[in-house]
């Protein structure tokens, strides 16, 4: 139900309004009266009505001035002017405030209803607009995410951080400000994937202890293991050191002793204390959500371009194997190369199964529309031509090793249709099942 606030002086019009018009019937419930414009901007502010019918000439606030303040306000709540023939110079001016709608005094039931129907179907498709738009948004939000952590796995198989990564991470606002900065290795104890909450949940919280400023972000890697990288100027706030190259001043009245602890403080002091924070990261997730895992704890490094150094000794901390090592320049391709190869792997063994686009880029962590150019610019073929591929020469070891009907050869790589099965067989290798298996078969 769509709420509608009735406005006028004269309370036996507000009375009559009430009653003569089933407003339900036009998908409105009155959520309020009002007398003058001011007591109407009150009843507005909290009732947010989506339609207000109003008188224009009432006392301590006229109509027209209810109506330019609260559309000020809320611009998407609609209006119906009431209007008598002497003042129709007002209607005028409320048109002009974008007003589309008026009904002339003495009210017609007819001509209110007209409008409301009108007016509720505008309604109707605003908020039909802004839940789209809404959609939207957080399909964008989504996408934003899983391409920073496609990018952030990206950086941190290369070990490396050329130009065109560094430009790739701005574009996604992938920024370490700070003078700080340290990479993180988890994964849970039961070893099962992150979800998106619980990834959330880890950024939150990181921020929370190390305090601001800072900023984080986490990446789904490997199979079971998530990855932080994170910036963070604590230190350099406490001592008062400037902010090199962030453009934030010195903090005042910092002394310079002050600046020479902190610049005196050891590797060993900075070490204890990131492994304080992460104990503190370690223990919030279980209490406040439940997750229990293990953390390992890069070092500290002071440029953003060491964070996949960070990152590789924080799994080395968390005991998982040393990634791929190769010149520095290739490393990025060696990781899609090395993706690509875990894929096709995967539909090498589960060929039979149900395998689409999505369901294959959402098990290895990646948005399907960064999937396809890449899976063809490594294989030189489609997702879905590789994978008829495999099925199609498992269906022909079978027509030549075994005595099973055309159906359920079908099934057994993966199509339900068997005459579907025929038609793609038949497309791929030339020969429909039973000629294939009639020239190559043994006699």
């Amino acid at each position: 139900m769509y709420k509608v606030m009735l406005v006028d002086d004269e309370k036996w019009i507000l009375d009559g309004l009430s009653v003569m018009i089933d407003w339900a019937r036009f998908g409105f419930d009155v959520c309020a009266r009002a007398r003058n414009g001011r007591e109407a901007l009150e009843a507005a502010a909290r009732w947010q009505p989506e339609l207000i019918v109003t008188d224009i000439r009432m006392p301590n606030m006229d109509g027209l001035e209810m109506i330019r303040q609260w559309s000020a306000l809320q611009p998407s709540t609609r209006f119906i002017i009431l209007s008598g023939y002497s003042e129709f110079s007002y209607a005028r001016q409320a048109m002009q405030l974008g007003v589309r709608h008026y009904v002339l005094k003495p009210i017609e039931e007819t001509s209110l209803e007209a409008s409301l129907a009108e007016v509720a179907q505008e309604i109707g498709a605003l908020r039909e607009e802004a839940s789209e738009l809404s959609l939207l948004r957080r399909q964008a939000q989504i996408y934003l995410r899983l391409q920073r952590e496609n990018m952030l796995r990206d950086w941190a198989h290369a070990g490396a951080s050329d130009e065109e990564l560094m430009a790739s991470l701005a574009e996604l606002e992938i920024i370490f400000p700070y003078d700080s900065c340290c990479a993180l290795a988890l994964e849970k104890e039961d070893r099962s994937s992150w979800s998106d909450a619980e990834v959330e949940a880890v950024c939150a919280l990181w921020g929370e202890i190390v305090a601001p400023p800072s900023a984080a972000y986490a990446f789904r890697f490997m199979e079971a293991e998530l990855g932080v990288m994170s910036s963070f100027a604590r230190q350099a706030l406490e001592s008062g050191e400037s902010l090199e190259g962030t453009g934030k001043p010195d903090r005042p009245g910092a002394t310079a002793a002050a600046s020479r602890r902190e610049k005196a403080k050891s590797g060993a002091e900075r070490a204890a204390e990131l492994q304080e924070w992460t104990s503190m990261l370690r223990v919030q997730l279980l209490s406040r959500h439940g997750v229990a895992c293990r953390i390992g704890t890069g070092r500290a490094v002071a440029r953003m371009q060491e964070m996949p150094d960070s990152f590789a000794a924080a799994r080395t901390a968390l005991g998982r194997p040393a990634l791929n090592e190769g010149p520095a320049s290739g490393q990025q391709d060696v990781h899609r190369r090395t993706l690509v190869d875990e894929i096709t792997a995967y539909i090498d063994q589960h060929y039979e199964q149900e395998l689409t686009l999505a369901n294959i880029a959402e098990r290895f962590f990646i948005h399907a529309h960064y999937l396809s150019p890449l899976f063809r610019k490594k294989t030189g073929v489609t997702f879905l031509h590789y994978l008829t591929a495999v099925r199609m020469e498992h269906a022909k070891r079978h027509l030549l090793a075994t005595d099973l009907k055309v159906y359920e050869i079908s099934r057994l790589v993966g199509y339900e249709d068997s005459k579907y099965f025929s038609k793609i067989f038949e497309r791929t290798v030339g020969l429909k099942p039973s000629e294939y298996k009639q020239r190559y078969g043994k006699p």
